[in-house]
């Protein structure tokens, strides 16, 4: 877990970041316009949706494969070059196939919203663009570099899209130069990418190895395919409410849960930053054949991110009556509160689970993960549209189609792991912390507040800090936790000294 604590300490500057222009825009300016966030968040959705298809899968191979190419003195291998030109011709494919498909899909789709149509032909160069950054992404990731990448990637649309929504709620752009701003936000960043990979010196465009192409060739091909599968069954359990509630409802409508999916994504943040941390190294350490580093990143992992999570969930449960007073009075935001909740449960599971797709994904187990993954998928959209169009539970539904898939997810994925490679993440650590979130909760429960509004907001969020951060330290819960604790304070207190 060294090399995972010094990466996860090196990032922390951007996650903070990150969080507060989350939590800002969240707070003041998607509630301003959620009409105009949900068609950009179906358009983003979507492009996520369609990236695999764009480039068959080779978004995963680099981590997979780099292994084997693997020397500095002859470039890799060319393996740079490999991936690059693959993913051209995988591209034009896509484009060709897309284009002459489009009239056929929305004829399927048949959705409600005007708006859909106009703008559902964006969603190619947005799926291009979005395929290429997680391409060139995984690729700066296999060499522990991820703090640029992230910040390219995702604090850079992070703040282009509420700049963009600030600048069509004051008249300064119309629709159709939002939407031309989303594609530019997505597109800026692949030469962003590329001038940084081109920087660290890894922009090897050595001819590649034929040869040993040709070798691994048919395992890549299979591998793609099943990754092609497996993202498209990933967007199908995490990202397909936000299409199906815009074809389903309306872009309103899923403006208002993306308000709620914000909320909880920004408890899953650490697991993202750990699962590109930990990808390249479960991928060696499977390489070889090292199942006591596996088993040692499952288990620190997990505890680490459940003492993260039930944070956030604490502050989730407590704060977000409080949070939804500040949002403007003329939008309906009563149904916000359970939405969010019910999907920071969800959220708070996945990160319990920890790692567990990276050590299927990059085994000889790795179709399972895939193909579980679209089968899940599969399920969600059928709850969606049980709960969304059946029922007309509207964004409750989605929440709980959602939750519902994610949790029968990590559960098969657990159970898979213990029966198969004899590893599970769990401990008396994690029962032990478990009982202090409760007590915490419970603690909470009696204590008054006034009812103020942001007031209350602020005195809860510090009294849950206070109560459960310090619980967490001094029982020793989780070594790695303790020393991000001891690093940080040991900055604040450099800081101030050099001060």
């Amino acid at each position: 877990m060294g090399i995972i604590a010094r990466q996860g300490a090196k990032q922390s500057l951007v996650h903070l970041v990150g969080v507060l222009v989350g939590a800002i825009s969240t707070l003041f300016i998607y509630p301003l316009d959620t009409y105009t966030l949900g068609l950009a968040r179906f358009l983003t959705d979507g492009a996520i949706f369609l990236a695999p298809f764009a480039l068959f899968g080779l978004t995963i191979i680099p981590v997979r494969f780099f292994p084997r190419f693997r020397d500095q003195a002859k470039g890799h291998n060319g393996f740079f070059r490999l991936i690059v030109v693959l993913s051209i011709v995988m591209m034009a494919l896509f484009a060709l196939v897309f284009t002459l498909g489009q009239d056929l899909i929305l004829r399927l789709i048949n959705p409600r919203d005007p708006a859909f149509l106009k703008y559902f032909h964006w969603l190619l160069p947005l799926a291009l663009f979005s395929a290429a950054a997680g391409l060139l992404y995984n690729y700066c990731s296999i060499f522990g570099r991820i703090a640029i990448p992230y910040i390219l990637t995702n604090l850079f649309f992070k703040i282009a899209l509420p700049t963009l929504i600030l600048l069509f709620v004051f008249g300064l752009l119309g629709l159709d130069g939002f939407v031309m701003g989303l594609v530019l936000a997505l597109g800026i960043p692949i030469a962003g990418l590329l001038f940084y990979i081109w920087k660290i010196g890894e922009f090897n465009w050595h001819p590649f190895n034929k040869d040993l192409f040709k070798s691994v060739r048919r395992e890549m091909l299979v591998y793609g395919l099943f990754g092609m599968l497996g993202s498209m069954g990933s967007v199908m359990v995490f990202k397909i409410d936000s299409i199906m509630i815009s074809s389903l409802k309306d872009f309103g409508n899923n403006g208002l849960f993306s308000i709620g999916a914000n909320i909880a994504n920004i408890i899953s943040a650490p697991t993202v930053a750990l699962s590109a941390i930990t990808g390249p190294i479960i991928s060696q350490a499977w390489h070889n054949n090292d199942l006591g580093q596996v088993n040692s990143i499952y288990r620190d992992s997990s505890i680490v991110l459940l003492i993260l999570g039930f944070l956030a969930l604490l502050l989730v449960f407590y704060c977000m009556p409080d949070l939804i007073t500040l949002f403007p009075e003329d939008q309906d935001f009563s149904s916000l509160y359970m939405v969010t909740l019910i999907l920071a449960v969800a959220k708070v599971f996945d990160m319990a689970a920890s790692v567990n797709d990276q050590i299927i994904v990059y085994s000889n187990y790795y179709k399972f993960s895939l193909v579980s993954m679209l089968c899940l998928g599969v399920i969600n959209v059928v709850l969606n549209y049980y709960f969304i169009a059946i029922l007309d539970l509207g964004i409750l539904g989605a929440a709980l189609a959602t939750s519902i898939s994610l949790l029968l997810f990590n559960l098969i994925k657990f159970i898979f792991i213990w029966s198969k490679m004899k590893l599970q993440p769990f401990s008396l650590d994690t029962l032990r912390l478990t009982v202090v979130a409760a007590l915490v909760w419970l603690v909470l429960r009696f204590i008054p507040f006034n009812h103020f509004g942001i007031v209350d907001l602020i005195l809860k969020g510090i009294t849950i800090v206070i109560l459960y951060v310090p619980a967490v330290y001094y029982l020793k819960i989780s070594a790695q936790f303790n020393q991000l604790i001891n690093h940080a304070f040991q900055y604040l207190v450099s800081f101030r000294i050099g001060k």
